[in-house]
């Protein structure tokens, strides 16, 4: 939650949407529209054409004008209408504000950075800090249509623990039909989630490597729980006959949702390791197993690192503001590293960045092609590939200009350069 939105934070919500915003059928400037936003700011993704956005606009309309709006709500339509006059005709049904149909580079600007792949969408700002709250906005306030939960900040550690224990519920099933209470996943020292269904090709290829190493030594670890996507009771039984762990009944619907909201799971097949005190160990279980069938180096070797070496694990570097130490001198940056995981209470996620030795390898000569600093033996850079940017700052990686230069970032007082290329 701690990670600002980017542009948002740098160049302020004017960058974001643009010098102008629509209320009914006047452009307004965009400070003076969202001025009175005292909590959550929506840009709600969505188009005249789409029959689920037709569905999904009238209860959106009517939650806003009875309680959400009072309650410091703003909606923002980001439009995906191919016309004026088509904008124009869904906008006129609509009670909030609209980016103009005009504003085409903003649009596709903001359906890249929060990675709009279907609508009807409904992405989650904090109006005060233009921290990310969620992308999945429309489940958030179907959930809560009347705001109680206002502004839907993601959940504490405590919280998350007590969500998790509360969807898994008291019973679980195996697949000879048994029932068996949460007491059987303490037995172990961590808990995998897995979300899977027979209907998926690359989860009918994970399925088989689980169950290898489940049966190689991971198993004396790990107890898994399997969280079915499947479409039907047969479907799910069919599938989960082979499996020799446990399962969330196929007809507790509600709860395999909540486990799927609550941990952020877009795709499968997806594994999230907790320990047995259900709290998160990774959220990357199928990154993870790949590197350690057997769950050696659990859990520690599972977890986000505050500090990567970015050849080992450059997963994380698409979707964050990271910080290079090119070179082989990483010790400044791997101790700021330490300190902003301590602020961030020892939760790499809501850490503001992700920090990277960046030493000879594939994955640090791509980075120095992006950042074009191919010839600079060691360079501090800071690189937001969602937003198309980089900064060089300086040859100094020592612990205070490690930090001078984070200050300077976030004092919009460094140079930002466009990428040379798009990562692979």
């Amino acid at each position: 939650y701690q990670r600002r939105v980017r542009g948002l934070r740098r160049w302020g919500m004017e960058s974001l949407l643009g010098p102008r915003l629509l209320r009914g059928g006047k452009a307004v400037p965009t400070s003076e529209a969202l001025g009175a936003c005292s909590q959550v700011v929506a840009l709600y993704f969505s188009a005249k054409w789409c029959p689920p956005c037709r569905g999904f606009t009238p209860r959106l309309a009517e939650w806003y004008t009875a309680d959400l709006h009072d309650k410091g709500l703003e909606i923002v339509l980001v439009s995906a209408d191919r016309s004026e006059d088509a904008f124009q005709e869904y906008y006129s049904q609509q009670p909030w504000l609209a980016l103009p149909h005009s504003e085409a580079e903003a649009n596709k600007r903001l359906s890249k950075k929060f990675s709009v792949e279907g609508i009807p969408c409904l992405v989650l700002l904090d109006a005060t800090t233009g921290a990310l709250i969620t992308t999945d906005g429309r489940t958030v306030l179907s959930n809560d249509p009347t705001g109680e939960q206002m502004p839907w900040l993601p959940p504490t550690k405590q919280q998350a623990r007590a969500m998790a224990l509360e969807a898994l519920g008291d019973v679980l099933v195996d697949a000879a039909g048994e029932s068996w209470g949460l007491t059987r996943l303490t037995t172990k020292p961590f808990i995998g989630l897995f979300f899977s269904a027979s209907w998926c090709p690359p989860c009918r290829v994970i399925t088989p490597k689980l169950l290898e190493a489940y049966e190689n030594g991971l198993g004396d670890k790990m107890e898994i729980v399997f969280i079915s996507s499947d479409g039907d009771q047969q479907a799910f039984d069919c599938y989960f006959r082979d499996m020799p762990w446990l399962a969330v009944p196929f007809d507790r619907s509600d709860d395999k949702a909540n486990l799927t909201a609550l941990y952020k799971v877009k795709g499968i097949p997806h594994l999230v390791v907790l320990d047995n005190q259900f709290n998160v160990v990774t959220l990357e279980g199928i990154t993870m197993l790949a590197q350690d069938t057997t769950g050696e180096t659990l859990p520690g070797g599972w977890q986000p690192q505050a500090f990567t070496i970015v050849n080992d694990d450059p997963t994380a570097v698409n979707e964050n503001i990271c910080v290079f130490a090119m070179g082989d001198d990483h010790d400044g940056l791997r101790e700021v590293a330490h300190e902003f995981l301590e602020r961030a209470g020892g939760e790499v996620g809501r850490m503001p960045y992700r920090f990277y030795g960046a030493p000879a390898g594939a994955v640090t000569t791509r980075i120095r092609c992006l950042a074009a600093c191919e010839s600079d033996p060691h360079l501090l850079v800071i690189l937001d590939i969602k937003d198309g940017f980089f900064y060089h700052a300086g040859a100094d990686l020592s612990v205070g200009a490690v930090k001078e230069a984070l200050r300077l970032f976030e004092a919009e007082e460094l140079e930002p350069q466009a990428l040379r290329g798009k990562p692979h």
